[in-house]
């Protein structure tokens, strides 16, 4: 068993944090974690340990904090609490992005650009499942970018945009 202990911060009204089963490419990562800043993400994170050096290589990593976790049951023992993970995923139990209601302490998990995500994340009762509609799958980056935005745009129209 691990000896990690999960940060105890007050989150105040939240947090945002985004991040990519078994990440691709690096090209991917650069304009997830660009999306990320923009739209005020606080951390930034990649499960598996397929590309763990990728971030870096595109000089990002001193933009926003971006962390690694070799699988999924150590990235849950890290993550601060929340009620759920929101994984964008197409599955049967998905709810439609335009309807979703983004928590305030919200993580999104995507799958990787060649693999989705594995089973043991689609079998867990940590993660609800949010669809883009539309009439064919995105690239990783860019249904991140549409999450971060969303999340984004719905909480500024609930509270005054300089607090996000």
């Amino acid at each position: 068993m691990n000896n990690l202990t999960k940060p105890r911060q007050d989150y105040g009204k939240g947090f945002c944090g985004i991040g990519v089963f078994m990440p691709k490419s690096k090209e991917n990562m650069g304009t997830l974690i660009r999306s990320a800043k923009m739209f005020k993400a606080d951390f930034v994170f990649m499960i598996g340990d397929r590309y763990v050096s990728q971030c870096s290589a595109v000089k990002l990593d001193s933009k926003i904090p971006i962390f690694y976790f070799k699988d999924f049951d150590t990235f849950c023992e890290c993550m601060p609490p929340t009620e759920k993970y929101t994984c964008i995923e197409l599955t049967e139990n998905s709810k439609p992005l335009s309807k979703y209601k983004h928590r305030d302490k919200g993580v999104y998990i995507l799958g990787s650009e060649d693999g989705g995500l594995p089973k043991e994340i689609l079998e867990s009762d940590r993660c609800e499942f949010v669809e883009i509609e539309g009439d064919s799958s995105l690239n990783v980056s860019v249904a991140g970018s549409i999450v971060l935005h969303h999340r984004f745009t719905s909480l500024s129209l609930d509270t005054n945009p300089k607090d996000i």
